[in-house]
């Protein structure tokens, strides 16, 4: 466990995501959980050890899998944006057998350990952005679409400290199976340093970092444009987006991850990238997205 600023902790060290928490006068605000049971007694634990405070709100930054499951072990009020809720919603009572797979996939080891809990649902959810305020700490917690339609970047204004979700990775591959890359790309050229004064970043997966994750994931999301583009010009089939993945699969060291577990998930966003581009439907997509956040919480 990690204090990159006065109250605010952070671990990196858990297999697959990063995971926050921020001390306020309220209780602690969670951001995210660790996506193995084990990860996540062990977060919680930590806390209670260091802290002795209760977790108030525990904030969800998007509905992949490996954020949402070990949820019922914070003991807290979910937040969460629209899209997320209805995510969770939509799996009744309990999460799909699916999620359990590709997370035992990814870690054999720490899969064993995966049962297919009753599904937590969100108590606190919002459209635009929404605000937390507890006595001098403000927590701002808004939608930036991209990986997801639902995702949220965590913002602490009075320490610099941005929590930004699948948005950002850094030195490990990110997660695209259900990007859409037009908005993800529009949420990063559209980033306002002087809106969001920010310090450190603490990306989804990976090392923390400052402005300069964001410049380097518009280029890795930009090469994917121009990669696919390129393959839709020149009259390829949807086969050659393989080529794009392998290639992608060396910028970023997969560490324990299986590599065709990364592949899979890859291709999965890459081929929607394809057929967005084959049909020239791209713009209309950026639209649709732009149109959902210009609501009020």
């Amino acid at each position: 466990m990690q204090e990159i600023a006065d109250g605010i902790f952070i671990e990196t060290e858990y297999e697959g995501v990063n995971v926050g928490a921020v001390v306020t006068s309220e209780g602690l605000v969670c951001i995210d959980t660790p996506s193995y049971p084990r990860d996540a007694r062990d977060w919680i634990m930590g806390l209670e050890r260091l802290l002795a405070k209760p977790v108030r709100f525990l904030i969800l930054t998007d509905a992949h899998g490996d954020r949402i499951l070990n949820t019922r072990w914070f003991n807290a009020s979910i937040i969460a944006h629209q899209a997320v809720a209805k995510k969770l919603l939509s799996y009744e009572k309990r999460y799909p057998q699916s999620i359990l797979e590709s997370l035992s996939q990814r870690d054999p080891k720490q899969g064993r350990e995966l049962a297919n809990s009753p599904v937590e649902q969100v108590a606190i959810s919002f459209d635009k952005d929404l605000t937390i305020q507890a006595y001098k700490q403000k927590i701002v917690v808004r939608q930036m679409p991209g990986p997801t339609s639902g995702n949220t970047w965590v913002f602490v204004p009075e320490k610099g400290v941005l929590f930004a979700g699948d948005g950002i990775a850094s030195g490990t591959p990110p997660f695209l199976a259900d990007m859409n890359l037009w908005a993800w790309l529009d949420t990063l050229n559209n980033f306002d340093a002087h809106e969001m004064p920010v310090d450190v970043i603490v990306p989804g997966r990976g090392e923390i970092g400052n402005v300069k994750l964001i410049d380097q994931m518009q280029d890795f999301l930009s090469h994917i444009n121009n990669s696919i583009g390129k393959i839709v010009e020149n009259g390829e089939t949807k086969s050659a987006v393989a080529r794009v993945a392998d290639s992608l699969i060396e910028e970023f060291p997969l560490a324990s991850l299986p590599e065709e577990w990364v592949r899979c998930q890859y291709l999965q966003g890459l081929n929607r990238v394809y057929e967005k581009l084959a049909t020239n439907d791209e713009v209309a997509e950026v639209e649709k997205v732009s149109s959902t956040t210009a609501g009020s919480t």
